[in-house]
Formats: structure tokens, sequence, C-alpha cells
């Protein structure tokens, strides 16, 4: 095979696992609103569910910010990294 069939694949194998932005109920959006203030108000551990790159990603952690301005959270993850996740990606949260 040449090398630009090996990439065609790669990019078509790659493809088949995406996975489109998932489309929340109004009623979802205001639960994950309420569960993030009630977070980051008692600086509760979390575990958020996210849209990226086409795929679903998880984080945990704390939230240590609500940034309005830049619509997003700032979220401090059990190796002491700083994760920034906007509010139109999220798809889920549960507190522990």
């Amino acid at each position: 095979m040449m090398p630009e069939h090996i990439d065609m694949l790669k990019k078509s194998m790659a493809k088949q696992y995406d996975v489109p932005q998932p489309v929340l109920s109004e009623d979802q959006r205001e639960d994950i609103e309420r569960s993030l203030q009630e977070a980051s108000e008692y600086k509760s551990q979390v575990t958020v569910t996210y849209w990226g790159n086409n795929r679903i990603h998880t984080l945990a952690g704390v939230i240590e910010r609500i940034n309005p301005n830049m619509r997003r959270i700032e979220l401090r993850d059990k190796e002491g990294d700083l994760n920034f996740v906007g509010f139109a990606f999220i798809t889920d949260i549960e507190i522990m």
C-alpha cells in the first residue's frame, strides 16, 4: 500500500469513533448549572463529562472557579492540573 492509502485508512478508521455533540434539553442544562453552582460553593469532588474533539471525555476533580465571562469552568484534577471546560460542551456533572 502507498503511504497516501495508509493515511486515508487511518483517518477513516478514526472517524468511526466520532460522536456528534449531544443536544441537551433545557431541564438538563438547568440541572447541570445547579450542580455546578453547588459543587463550586461547597468545593465538592465532581466528575464532569464533556464533549470535545468529536469524543466524550470525563474529568474528575474540584471546581476552582466558574468563569461566566469566558463561559467555562476551571477544574483542578487529582494531579493538580487546572483544566478548562466550556459550558456549551458539558454534558453531565456528578457530585461525589
